[in-house]
């Protein structure tokens, strides 16, 4: 008898399993998108990422889709180039949204002037249209590191 509640245990343990993983999978795909229109500067794309109802209480006042575009402009035009990369990312899920910390690793020029640097982000995602979508943006600041190709 122990046998068949073993192997059912373990079916759904396997089962669930896997749900985790496809979950992660499309956050790791939304998270790729987001690098990629940061690094291509690409605004259309980023407004795809974002949850279609963002607004987000901060202290200079609630922030909205446009607000994060604006954002997004402002960090991201100025330079020439931008490369980021990711590493110790965590993903908590809770109540249907997740919560994203990373360190992002950022390298930034402006005509010869280059810097390197690293920041921890937050960011958290909830579904919509059974998609992941940036609910909450992490207020990214590419200038925070940058001042004539020196760190800050």
């Amino acid at each position: 008898m122990k046998s068949p509640l073993i192997i059912l245990f373990i079916f759904v343990l396997v089962s669930f399993l896997s749900c985790n993983n496809k979950i992660d999978k499309d956050i790791s795909l939304l998270l790729d998108k987001r690098k990629s229109a940061f690094e291509e500067k690409n605004p259309d794309k980023y407004k795809s990422l974002i949850i279609s109802s963002y607004n987000v209480e901060t202290r200079d006042g609630l922030k909205n889709i446009e607000d994060v575009l604006k954002n997004f402009r402002l960090n991201t035009t100025p330079f020439d180039s931008i490369e980021m990369s990711h590493k110790h990312r965590e993903v908590i899920k809770e109540d249907g949204r997740a919560k994203v910390v990373q360190k992002t690793l950022v390298l930034l020029s402006i005509d010869d002037q280059k810097t390197k640097y690293e920041i921890t982000e937050v960011l958290i995602l909830e579904k919509e249209n059974n998609e992941w979508k940036i609910s909450k943006e992490s207020n990214i600041d590419l200038f925070r590191g940058f001042v004539f190709g020196k760190q800050n």
